[in-house]
C-alpha cells in the first residue's frame, strides 16, 4: 500500500514538474521572438509527423489511411509542434550557454549506456556506432534540459499553480546594470 501511495505521489510530482516546465517555456517563448533556421523547422516538423505515424502504427492504426485523416490539418499540427520543439531546444541551449551550464561527462556516459541498451533491446537496426551516438545525444540533451530547468525554476516562485517571477531576478539584473 505504501509503494502504491509513493508511486502516485511521484506521478503527481512529475506531472506538476512537466506543467511547470511547460509554463516557464511558454512565458519565455511568448517574450522572445526569433526566426528558426529553415532546416531545423522542417526537421522538427518531420520528426513530429513520423513520431505520430509510428505511434499510431504501434496501436495497429494507419492514420494516413483513415477516412477522417486530413493531411493539411495533420501537417499544420506537426509544423506547430515541430516549431515549438525547435524553439524549446534553442532556448535551452541559449540559457545553458549564458549560464555556463554543462552536463557532467560521467553522468552523460552512464545514461548514454542506458539509452544504448534500451535501443538495442527495442530492436534498433542501426549500426553499433550510430546506436551509441544516439544514446549519448539523448543523454546529453536530457541532462542539459534538467540542469537548465533547475536554473530556471530556481529563479521563479510558484504560487497557486502559476509562475511568478521573484523580485530577486529584477534586483539581480538591476545590480548587474549598476555594476557594469
Amino acid at each position: 500500500m505504501e509503494k502504491v501511495r509513493k508511486d502516485m505521489e511521484d506521478g503527481m510530482k512529475n506531472d506538476a514538474d512537466r506543467k511547470l516546465r511547460a509554463e516557464i517555456l511558454d512565458r519565455i517563448i511568448k517574450e522572445t521572438s526569433f526566426d528558426l533556421p529553415p532546416k531545423m523547422a522542417t526537421g522538427y516538423s518531420e520528426y513530429r509527423a513520423n513520431a505520430k505515424i509510428a505511434e499510431s502504427k504501434r496501436y495497429g492504426v494507419d492514420i494516413e489511411s483513415s477516412p477522417n485523416f486530413k493531411k493539411d490539418e495533420f501537417e499544420k499540427t506537426c509544423r506547430e509542434e515541430g516549431d515549438r520543439l525547435a524553439r524549446e531546444e534553442l532556448i535551452i541551449e541559449a540559457v545553458a550557454l549564458k549560464e555556463n551550464i554543462t552536463p557532467d561527462q560521467k553522468e552523460v556516459l552512464k545514461r548514454g549506456e542506458e539509452y544504448e541498451k534500451m535501443f538495442r533491446n527495442s530492436g534498433a537496426k542501426d549500426d553499433s556506432a550510430n546506436i551509441k551516438r544516439r544514446g549519448l545525444t539523448m543523454a546529453f540533451k536530457e541532462i542539459l534540459n534538467d540542469k537548465v530547468y533547475e536554473k530556471l525554476i530556481s529563479t521563479v516562485e510558484v504560487k497557486d499553480k502559476y509562475v511568478d517571477e521573484k523580485d530577486k531576478i529584477n534586483k539581480s539584473e538591476k545590480r548587474k546594470k549598476e555594476n557594469a
